[in-house]
């Protein structure tokens, strides 16, 4: 009989039980196989298991990192419009916005809008109107008197025509657009 190989168990058939004075040719599988006897398929499936786990917790890859965008520094633009009021410059760009997509030429809102901006008593104005400034009671008993009614009435008689085709083409009735 030959020898056996290094790593394979000796064809014996009686088991050896395993003492450090006898350890065969050192190999780890020639040990267990003395020790523990020849392992079966389950055995075998579970240690193969138990090896793939251990591997595949050693050598989990690390999550990928997005790589980093350079900074990118781009020049601005000077606001176009500075009236010292910013709702205004807004509106006007909100305004250039609109005309540029209606075909308008940039040089020709801009030469149009140049150097325009709020005035200041529109804004005191507007603030102070009667519809806003005073109860809503009180404002109807000024602006609704007997002589508006009567001027109305005939406003309405002599522009009948003419109401009767606005309110035609808008919907409203030609008593709301007299009272307006």
């Amino acid at each position: 009989m030959q020898a056996p190989p290094p790593c394979q168990p000796a064809k014996s058939c009686k088991k050896r039980r395993f003492h450090a004075k006898n350890r065969g040719n050192g190999c780890i599988h020639t040990l267990m196989y003395h020790h523990f006897g020849s392992p079966s398929g389950l055995q075998r499936l579970a240690a193969l298991c138990g090896v793939l786990v251990v591997v595949a917790c050693a050598t989990t890859a690390p999550k990928p990192t997005p790589p980093r965008l350079p900074a990118v520094s781009l020049p601005m633009a000077p606001p176009r419009f500075s009236s010292g009021n910013p709702k205004f410059d807004a509106f006007l760009e909100g305004a250039r916005t609109k005309a540029l997509a209606q075909g308008i030429r940039p040089t020709v809102f801009d030469s149009a809008v140049a150097g325009i901006a709020p005035a200041s008593s529109i804004a005191a104005s507007n603030a102070n109107q009667p519809e806003f400034a005073k109860p809503v009671w009180s404002y109807l008993d000024d602006a609704v008197s007997a002589r508006r009614v009567t001027d109305g009435k005939i406003m309405l008689a002599r522009h009948g025509d003419t109401l009767d085709r606005i309110a035609a083409g808008s919907g409203v009735p030609k008593e709301i657009l007299t009272a307006i």
